[in-house]
């Protein structure tokens, strides 16, 4: 009975331990995007609450990954963070990566799109963990 109870306090440890390498250092958002259409993607934007300056992607091409690590700025103790495009008649489009964060708060966002009409306007899909 002791030797059992030994392992599992082991094992325990062992994955605490394991969980914290994981997250030690860690800060931000990982972003990650999937462009699942047969065109390349320009200008996409990501900007959360008041962010000194937007990320600009410039480039993603058709069936191709892009992944970006944004850590808000220090002074932001809450906000969301968005993803916005202006389509081919110059109409802001913007979708929401994060609804709500807190300063420290850690996470990842899985974007795929999905499809681009003959306007440039895009249909997304988004996933997140945080």
């Amino acid at each position: 009975m002791k030797k059992k109870l030994l392992i599992s306090g082991l094992v325990g440890v062992l994955l605490l331990g394991i969980l914290i390498g994981y997250y030690a250092g860690r800060e931000g958002f990982i972003i990650k995007i999937k462009n699942n259409s047969d065109t390349t993607i320009s200008n996409l934007y990501i900007t959360y609450t008041q962010a000194p300056q937007d990320k600009k992607i410039l480039k993603i091409d058709s069936n191709a990954k892009y992944s970006i690590n944004i850590i808000p700025d220090k002074s932001v103790d809450e906000g969301e963070m968005r993803l916005y495009y202006f389509d081919n008649n110059g109409k802001k489009h913007q979708i929401t990566l994060v609804g709500y964060f807190e300063k420290g708060y850690i996470g990842r966002v899985s974007v795929t799109i999905k499809s681009i009409n003959e306007n440039g306007e895009m249909k997304f899909k988004v996933n997140s963990n945080n």
